[in-house]
């Protein structure tokens, strides 16, 4: 996995209410060598973005949170606070036509649970690729997320 920014992996956020979800994503990120940090809480991931530098971000958020907020809301705020947010993504197990409309009118990408180690893989290292403006072999300007 290529760094997002030379010597400095790429930030991954994620977002979600299941802890299984968030160990899972935890260990799977950081073997390919990012930066993670995982949040229950919008608040608290929220002020961690505020807090932080400019490295670039990526943030996998779910689309239903269990504090009733929903995550595109969520990834709107963020979008809106963080210079340094590459992509925003919402992760869902919800497969209804309206969740993947409302997802798509408000320009983020979806991805369904469970989301396969390799499908994960493509989707940050495209991210990392995109950021980093690497000329490596499969990236492309095809969004892996879509």
């Amino acid at each position: 996995l290529p760094d997002a920014v030379p010597g400095r992996p790429l930030r991954v956020i994620v977002i979600d209410d299941d802890a299984l979800v968030l160990a899972g994503s935890r260990g799977l990120l950081q073997a390919l060598g990012c930066d993670v940090a995982t949040y229950a809480d919008a608040d608290a991931a929220e002020a961690a973005v505020a807090a932080h530098d400019d490295r670039p971000l990526l943030v996998l958020c779910d689309v239903w949170l269990a504090d009733g907020r929903n995550g595109i809301e969520v990834l709107r705020r963020l979008s809106s606070r963080s210079t340094a947010l590459v992509a925003a993504i919402l992760i869902s197990g919800d497969t209804r036509p309206e969740t993947l409309q409302a997802a798509t009118a408000a320009g983020f990408p979806l991805l369904h649970k469970p989301v396969s180690p390799a499908r994960l893989r493509a989707v940050v290292t495209h991210y990392a690729q995109r950021h980093a403006g690497s000329d490596a072999v499969g990236s492309s300007d095809e969004d892996p997320a879509g």
